[in-house]
C-alpha cells in the first residue's frame, strides 16, 4: 500500500520527529534507551517478549538522511516493512509512505469487499499517522506540550 501527502514542516523535522517516536517505542517496549543517533542504515533491535512467540525483530533496512527511510519490523506471524520517501516542495515536504506486509511467507492482498473497505481503513491510518506527526512537530514548534493523564496524589501502601 501506498500514499502521499503534502507536509508543511521541514524533512530534518520530519525525520527528528519520526526517531523520536521510534526510540520512545523502543524505550516503553524493551526499557532500554537509546538515542535517536542510533537509528542509522544497519540499526537492529530484538525485544523478546515472555516466550518465543513473542520476539520481535527491528531493523533499519536504509536511511539516507533527510530523504529516505526503510524500516522492517518481524515477527513470528510475518513482517512489516514501511519506507517513507521525503521530497521538499514549495510549502514544506511530500511524503509518500509505503508499507508491505506479509505474512505467512506472502503478502497481504484485501480481496472482496471486505478487503477492501479493510484496507481504505488502513490507508487511512496511515495517513492520520503522517499528519500526527505534522501536528506533533507544529505542537512542540509552538511551545504546545501534549497533557498527561492525571497521576494519583498519593499511591496506597503495598502490604
Amino acid at each position: 500500500m501506498e500514499i502521499t501527502r503534502n507536509l508543511e514542516i521541514t524533512a530534518s523535522e520530519f525525520f527528528d520527529c519520526l526517531f523520536q517516536n521510534t526510540v520512545d517505542e523502543i524505550a516503553k517496549e524493551s526499557k532500554k534507551e537509546i538515542s535517536t543517533d542510533s537509528i542509522k542504515k544497519g540499526f537492529k533491535f530484538v525485544h523478546q517478549g515472555k516466550d518465543a512467540y513473542s520476539r520481535i525483530t527491528f531493523e533499519v533496512v536504509d536511511y539516507q538522511k533527510d530523504e529516505y527511510y526503510k524500516a522492517k519490523r518481524t515477527s513470528f506471524g510475518g513482517s512489516v516493512t514501511v519506507s517513507y520517501k521525503v521530497v521538499p516542495n514549495d510549502k514544506g515536504i511530500t511524503v509518500t509512505l509505503q508499507q508491505n506486509v506479509i505474512q505467512s511467507g506472502k503478502p497481504v492482498e484485501y480481496k472482496g469487499i471486505f478487503g477492501k473497505f479493510s484496507e481504505m481503513l488502513y490507508l487511512g491510518r496511515m495517513s492520520d499517522n503522517l499528519y500526527d506527526i505534522q501536528k506533533k512537530v507544529i505542537n512542540t514548534k509552538e511551545g504546545y506540550v501534549e497533557p498527561k493523564l492525571m497521576q494519583p496524589l498519593f499511591k496506597p501502601k503495598k502490604k
